[in-house]
Formats: C-alpha cells, structure tokens, sequence
C-alpha cells in the first residue's frame, strides 16, 4: 500500500508542476475587411494596451486617433484606416469596437 502512496503523490506533485508555454496559440495580429478594404491590426503590448484603456475613458476621437497605429493597409491600394474610419457609419463602428474587444480578451459576454 506504501507504493501506491508514494506513487499517487508523485503524479499529484507532477500535476501541480505543470508548465505553461505562453507562446501557444499566440497571434501577433489579425486581419479585418471594411467598405472593401482588408486591413491588419497588430495587438499592442502591455505598455500601449495599459494606454488604450486611459485614453478610452476620456476623448473618443483621440482613443480612435491612437488605434490607428496598430493598423496597417493591406495591398497597395488600399488607402490609410484614417481615411476610410472618416466614412465609417455608427453600425460599422460598433462592429469595429466589438472585433477589437473580442480580439483582445476584453469580450464580457
């Protein structure tokens, strides 16, 4: 009976001794389609995302301002975000700010 004691407690001390390799499943970026246009949004890290979240609660113009730096045009005639964001209807907002929330983990439903 010792053996198998000694035994169960080394799976339960090899189970409480798991690693987690953090890179898993990482996506650096995503790609999202508007007015006929793709574009890529590349995640920002912990120093931009912590700036995102304090600009967001004041300025809604300068927290859109500031997302622009994390996208990028994809093709050569696709035209800067900016331009396109002018024309953006408030459904095609709304769809952006839930795409963006989902994608960074920030989805509360």
């Amino acid at each position: 009976m010792t053996k198998v004691k000694n035994l169960q407690d080394k799976i339960d001390k090899a189970k409480m001794n798991h690693t987690y390799d953090l890179e898993d499943d990482v996506v650096e970026s995503f790609e999202f389609t508007v007015m006929g246009h793709t574009y890529s949004f590349r995640h920002p890290n912990t120093e931009e995302f912590n700036e995102i979240e304090k600009i967001s609660k004041g300025d809604a113009d300068k927290s859109n301002e500031y997302m622009y730096q994390f996208i990028t045009p994809v093709g050569e005639e696709v035209p800067p975000f900016s331009e396109v964001a002018e024309k953006l209807t408030i459904p095609r907002w709304r769809n952006f700010w839930a795409m963006i929330h989902k994608e960074m983990g920030m989805d509360t439903k």
